[in-house]
C-alpha cells in the first residue's frame, strides 16, 4: 500500500470503491458517484499505459501471482479459524 500511496504503483479498484464509500459518507454519494466515474477513466487509462510498458506483461504476471499467494493465505487463515472455532462464518 505504502507503493500505492508514494505514487509508484497504481491501486487496485476495489481499495478505490472503498474510499469512494467514505467520501459518499462525508460528502454525500452525488459527489462520490461523480468522483468515482472520474477516477474509473483515469484508472483504466493509468493501467493500460502501464500494462503497455516494456516489461508491462512481466509486471502482470507477477502481481497476479502475489494477489493469488495472498487469497490463498487469506483462505488458509479462514480455515484455520473454522478449525479451532475461532471466527467461523459469524467472523465474515
Amino acid at each position: 500500500m505504502d507503493a500505492c500511496l508514494d505514487g509508484a504503483e497504481l491501486p487496485p479498484w476495489d481499495v478505490m470503491e472503498a474510499l469512494f464509500a467514505d467520501l459518499a459518507e462525508a460528502r454525500g454519494s452525488v459527489y462520490a458517484e461523480q468522483a468515482s466515474a472520474r477516477a474509473a477513466r483515469l484508472h483504466a487509462d493509468c493501467a493500460l499505459s502501464l500494462d503497455r510498458r516494456p516489461g508491462g506483461r512481466a509486471r502482470l504476471v507477477e502481481r497476479l501471482g502475489l494477489m493469488l499467494r495472498e487469497q490463498e493465505y487469506a483462505a488458509e487463515r479462514l480455515r484455520a479459524a473454522r478449525d479451532s472455532g475461532d471466527g467461523g462464518d459469524a467472523a465474515l
